[in-house]
């Protein structure tokens, strides 16, 4: 068995989240994989920083661009995420 250090559990997540999708299957098999409900923040990728902000995903919305992530802060802030822009999140 092979032992990961941190550079390679970093490494692993950054690939991770470089390929996230937030959908899972093709046609009568896709699976939203991102709920309503879900508490995500901020965190930012290697040219922008986080602002670290949270966020709750209030709709999960079908668009002909693809789904459409709205998300809600406290105490009316509203913003509207593509799977790109998602890649800048993570769960809380």
């Amino acid at each position: 068995m092979k032992e990961l250090n941190s550079k390679s559990i970093n490494k692993l997540v950054s690939y991770i989240r470089e390929n996230l999708s937030v959908s899972a299957g093709t046609g009568d098999n896709k699976r939203i994989l991102i709920k309503p409900g879900l508490k995500i923040t901020h965190v930012g990728n290697k040219e922008n920083q986080g602002s670290g902000l949270n966020y709750t995903v209030d709709a999960v919305l079908d668009s002909e661009d693809g789904l459409l992530i709205r998300c809600v802060r406290p105490p009316d802030v509203f913003i509207t995420l593509t799977g790109t822009d998602l890649k800048q999140f993570e769960r809380t």
